[in-house]
């Protein structure tokens, strides 16, 4: 197998691919052999097929799917090899009348080359940025990790932020099973005290901020008047906090990657750095351009 590349302007090249049949012929004769084991075609056992009924039914298709696996890894490996810097893929040429049985097939590619310039950023100036993450923020990631590790624990009744398993009727509709989560709603007055089994009703909109978000947890049409809603109590949970602990650390980075709470602290605080810094960098980007645009 041969690749040339004729540079045609400073944005366009062609590449042409010359594929000798002993570049393939191997594999192809080893897959037609397999479909020679399998092959089911009438008058024949399973197995018994002549290898000349076989390549007369699959010989050029196999051919042609080996031949663009060479043909896509060739091209792919050679841009790669010789650092060539390329706009979108290479398009293949379209041939007519390829004759397959060829001791040599050749295909062409085009290639749309990326242009050379220089940019003189002597004279930018921005200013660059290093975050700092405080350590309040660190411990508000420290208790999400803490809740999401943590476990719910069965209330006999309805307190600040428990988490009811509930069957929820709109209006005669029939009953849909839906949780609630007190510590979103509005208004918790109607479900403070209550028990498993006690049945509530209310208006979405004296525990919903707003109509789309009753008509979100309801799962229906939700006027702006709101809309009478019954609830039946199941479950009363309330989510409580994993400890912070090596059995948390392990669970949020794997066992035995931080071994104290302090690493754990400090592995946070490196991680969330790392992100925010990452969009520093995005805006000293966006400053260069804007700045160079600017000069120009």
């Amino acid at each position: 197998m041969n690749i040339t590349k004729n540079t045609t302007d400073n944005l366009n090249a062609v590449l042409t691919v010359t594929v000798d049949k002993a570049d393939y012929q191997e594999k192809v004769v080893n897959v037609l052999n397999q479909y020679k084991k399998t092959a089911s075609i009438k008058g024949f056992r399973k197995g018994q097929v002549p290898m000349s009924f076989v390549k007369k039914q699959y010989e050029q298709a196999v051919i042609l799917d080996t031949v663009n696996e060479i043909l896509q890894k060739s091209v792919s490996d050679y841009i790669n090899t010789e650092k060539l810097s390329i706009l979108g893929n290479p398009v293949p040429v379209i041939k007519e009348n390829i004759d397959w049985n060829a001791d040599q097939l050749n295909f062409d590619f085009e290639l749309g080359l990326a242009p050379e310039f220089d940019v003189d950023l002597s004279k930018v100036e921005v200013d660059s940025y290093k975050v700092q993450v405080a350590d309040e923020e660190v411990q508000k990631y420290v208790d999400n990790f803490a809740g999401r590790f943590g476990s719910l624990k069965s209330l006999a009744e309805v307190e600040a932020e428990a988490i009811l398993k509930v069957d929820a009727q709109v209006e005669g509709q029939e009953a849909k099973p839906t949780f609630i989560r007190l510590e979103e709603l509005k208004d918790t007055a109607a479900f403070i005290g209550k028990k498993v089994g006690d049945v509530i009703e209310v208006n979405a909109n004296t525990i919903f901020d707003t109509a789309e978000e009753a008509a979100q947890q309801l799962n229906t049409e939700v006027s702006e008047e709101g809309v009478n809603v019954t609830y039946t109590i199941k479950e009363i949970n309330k989510a409580e906090k994993a400890e912070v602990n090596q059995e948390l650390f392990d669970k949020v980075y794997g066992e035995g990657t931080v071994d104290s709470e302090e690493a754990f602290r400090n592995k946070i605080k490196a991680e969330s750095e790392n992100m925010y810094n990452k969009e520093a960098d995005k805006q000293i980007i966006n400053e260069v351009v804007l700045n160079y645009q600017q000069l120009s």
